[in-house]
């Protein structure tokens, strides 16, 4: 699942990174350019999202730089740290980084490091402190997506997801169709563990419009069928094998178990059962 949430943040973050930011610096940032990165040898893993911006009414340029976190980490403080120094070495450029929280609860994460003389501090941004009326409001569906991991006001999951879903009939399109948003907003439901409203909201609303085997669940569904049953044919063709050789009289069970890489007890127990 960590996977699936990181994908659908990445291939989405595009577009709703000026939102999240405008949440935490109180200003729209415009961007300017996408910075190409060239560090793969120097760090072990790329930021999340980094770009040029400036803020309104301004010509000073500097970067944003976002990370999606979805649990706490003792390393996030040195790792943003490390970031910092290698960019602002490689850009010479102001630097504004932000670690959104997308976890359960509040983060206990350090933000500020202090070592002497030396301080260092990142932005960490906590969404379940925004209402998921925010999200709910836009008319973006990268945006849309993220209400069910705010602050849910008390309501219940199945209520947002009702919600979130009859908005997003109108604000899907030719470039973010309701098929793609239902199965990203599947997996960002998972990460609250909100599969079981999910499905319930998702039966009852939209029945039809949305391709029920494009979705996440269902695909893990079918895959882990698959698994089930291929893991069921191979072990009706060794029960075969098994059966066959003891049938032949010339192996001890010992001998076949052995061959069949199983217990000894287990071919005796099968043979039990043929001879019932």
């Amino acid at each position: 699942m960590a996977k699936e949430y990181d994908k659908i943040f990445k291939e989405n973050i595009e577009a709703i990174y000026l939102s999240l930011s405008e949440m935490v610096l109180n200003f729209r940032p415009l961007k300017v350019a996408d910075v190409n990165l060239d560090l793969h040898r120097t760090i072990e893993r790329l930021p999340d999202f980094l770009t040029k911006v400036k803020a309104p009414n301004t010509d000073e340029i500097f970067l944003l730089h976002l990370e999606i976190q979805k649990a706490d980490n003792s390393e996030m403080l040195y790792r943003m740290y490390e970031y910092y120094a290698l960019l602002l070495r490689k850009f010479k450029l102001s630097i504004i980084q932000i670690v959104i929280y997308v976890g359960e609860g509040e983060s206990k994460m350090n933000n500020i490091l202090e070592m002497g003389e030396n301080r260092f501090s990142y932005q960490l941004f906590n969404i379940q402190s925004i209402s998921y009326r925010t999200f709910l409001e836009s008319d973006k569906p990268e945006e849309l997506l993220l209400a069910i991991l705010a602050n849910l006001e008390g309501e219940t999951a199945e209520t947002v997801i009702e919600k979130v879903m009859n908005k997003a009939k109108y604000v899907t399109n030719e470039t973010f169709s309701l098929d793609k948003f239902v199965v990203h907003f599947e997996v960002l439901a998972g990460m609250r563990n909100f599969n079981e409203p999910f499905k319930t909201i998702l039966n009852k609303i939209m029945p039809i419009e949305i391709k029920l085997e494009e979705t996440y669940l269902f695909k893990k569904g079918e895959e882990k069928g698959k698994i089930l049953g291929e893991k069921r044919g191979e072990k009706r063709n060794r029960d075969k094998m098994i059966l066959a050789l003891y049938s032949k009289g010339k192996f001890n069970i010992e001998d076949i178990a052995e061959a069949a890489e199983v217990s000894v007890e287990y071919v005796r127990e099968l043979v039990k059962n043929v001879e019932k």
